[in-house]
């Protein structure tokens, strides 16, 4: 940078010779030119070592030179060298583009402090030059400053300017390089012609090179299916821009992968002429993820298929001997084989009892198993919802009655029938009743509120029981869970109630959820939707594809 500055000098002292070779002589050994101008402006925008050295060579010259104004001479090489200087420095828009003003306001201040230099000659002479060259001077040179200025100013603005576009390069290179999508551009010719490190990297190779060279026929590389090819090539064609498109690439080393791809065309200076953007996204390790959680889902789903068959089967076993042992214990308890003791037929009583609960829960997983299986569906017919509350009243109150529960049923349906499968419905009740009165203290309290609202209806079973710790909410409707998990639970079940529950309201496309408090009751709400919309639904899905399978199509 030194030596340039310096032999930026030595021009500016070589040009500085050269003006005073060619001088306006007034009078012997006095002469004018335009040196005061160069050096000014070389102060100005070259800044200290180029002005002094440029100065120094120039003042040698005119001392050289001689003759009555060489003082003045050298003098005003130095004050136009040093103002130039100065406005450099000081000047409050520094090192930036200077206007013509500041160049004409500049040059008529360089050249009044070169008028007041003649005062350095003697005296006769100093007022009459002075008086001969004061208008072209301050006419002149000012303008020839802003000329030279001008010139000067452009080519710092172009230097400038390349300067900036080499650093913008450099930081748009950067970028693309280091960002961690692969990037490529494509010509309109459907030649790349640029590609950034990752995409080189996701292709595996080593450098843009060689990727360059690699996709030159991108079309069976980048899309190895030719029907996606087809449809890259069309969508683009017709939209302009294709995105989030998962395609398979070859590597190099012949692995085949996948990317996700987006790609634009982008038009250049509103002229026919475009190319293409593309950026892609390695997503084989996702696509390899995807797979196994897939597999993962079928295994999953076939263990839970085998598992089902396998208790529905176990259970069909139980159930034949299971039925002949509770049939035989009824009968010693009816006594049709004779007196039996008290100590007898307590026996039979907890044989017959623990059978019966026995059988409850292999209904209850054969139910499980079909719905599981896909093998249940609803039997949906319209009934009369206020009559089915009352069945449920009757079968319930006995075992109410035991704890002295009260039950107030609200009905708030106004249409007297509902188009659902009754005796899902009646199982959903019979079990929510029944854990509400099971796990209801004495005396206590159950409310139901039925309510509708367009096709969905709304039933809560609220009690006043011991409630349901709160870390056990989330997996309440979960097979086998229960309120009380521990091996001395006051309270009996299979597990099974809620997990039905909460099977046959979906099925008839509905919800369920539960609020509890702990020590002061749980409320229990579910929705069913209407049946007879879907009925009707289901209908037409049917007739329309008879009818569509009716048609010839020629």
């Amino acid at each position: 940078m030194r030596l340039k500055s310096i032999a930026t000098g030595v021009i500016i002292g070589i040009i500085g010779i050269t003006l005073m070779l060619n001088p306006w002589e007034l009078y012997p050994g006095l002469f004018y030119d335009t040196r005061s101008i160069l050096l000014s402006i070389a102060g100005l925008f070259f800044g200290f070592i180029p002005a002094i050295i440029g100065a120094f060579i120039a003042s040698s010259y005119r001392l050289y030179l001689g003759g009555i104004g060489a003082v003045t001479g050298i003098t005003v090489i130095w004050c136009s060298v040093i103002l130039g200087l100065l406005w450099r420095q000081f000047h409050e828009r520094l090192l930036k583009i200077f206007g013509n003003f500041d160049l004409y306001v500049f040059g008529i201040l360089v050249h009044i402090v070169m008028l007041m230099c003649m005062l350095l000659l003697p005296w006769p002479y100093a007022f009459e030059v002075i008086k001969n060259i004061s208008i072209p001077v301050m006419l002149v040179y000012p303008i020839g400053t802003v000329l030279l200025g001008s010139l000067l100013n452009n080519q710092l603005s172009y230097k400038k300017t390349q300067e900036t576009l080499k650093e913008n390069e450099v930081l748009l290179r950067n970028f693309i390089d280091n960002v961690p999508v692969g990037m490529f551009r494509i010509s309109s010719e459907g030649k790349v012609i640029q590609v950034n490190s990752e995409m080189v990297h996701i292709l595996g190779l080593k450098t843009s090179e060689e990727a360059i060279d690699y996709l030159e026929n991108i079309g069976e590389k980048i899309f190895v299916n030719s029907v996606y090819r087809e449809e890259i090539i069309t969508r683009i064609q017709r939209e302009g821009f294709i995105e989030n498109f998962e395609c398979e690439f070859l590597r190099r080393d012949g692995v085949h992968s996948w990317l996700l791809i987006n790609i634009r065309k982008n038009y250049i200076n509103d002229t026919n002429h475009f190319e293409l953007y593309g950026f892609a996204l390695d997503i084989n390790e996702r696509k390899k993820a995807e797979k196994e959680l897939l597999n993962a889902k079928l295994e999953a789903e076939s263990a839970n298929r085998a598992k089902s068959q396998f208790l529905a089967n176990m259970s069909h076993e139980l159930r034949t001997p299971l039925n002949a042992i509770i049939g035989f214990s009824d009968i010693l308890c009816n006594k049709m084989f004779g007196e039996i003791t008290e100590k007898q037929l307590k026996y039979a009583n907890n044989i017959k009892e623990s059978g019966m609960h026995l059988l409850d829960l292999i209904n209850d997983i054969l139910d499980l198993s079909k719905i599981e299986a896909g093998k249940m569906e609803l039997q949906c017919e319209n009934f009369s919802l206020k009559a089915l509350f009352d069945e449920i009243n009757i079968l319930v109150s006995p075992m109410a009655s035991k704890k002295n529960v009260s039950i107030r049923i609200e009905n708030q349906i106004d249409s007297d029938t509902i188009f659902a499968d009754k005796t899902k419905l009646m199982q959903i009740m019979l079990n929510l009743l029944g854990n509400a009165i099971k796990f209801s203290q004495d005396y206590g309290n159950i409310v139901i509120i039925a309510e509708k609202s367009n096709d969905e209806i709304r039933i809560s079973v609220s009690d006043s029981g011991i409630g349901i710790p709160e870390s056990r909410l989330v997996d309440i409707f979960d097979p086998f869970v229960q309120v009380d998990s521990s091996n001395k639970r006051k309270y009996g079940g299979t597990g099974l109630g809620l997990t039905l529950v909460k099977r046959y309201v979906e099925m008839h496309k509905g919800n369920i959820w539960v609020k509890s408090e702990e020590g002061k009751g749980s409320t229990f709400t579910f929705t069913i939707k209407d049946q007879a919309k879907y009925e009707k639904q289901d209908q037409y899905q049917e007739d329309k594809s008879i009818a569509m399978n009716d048609m010839d199509f020629d």
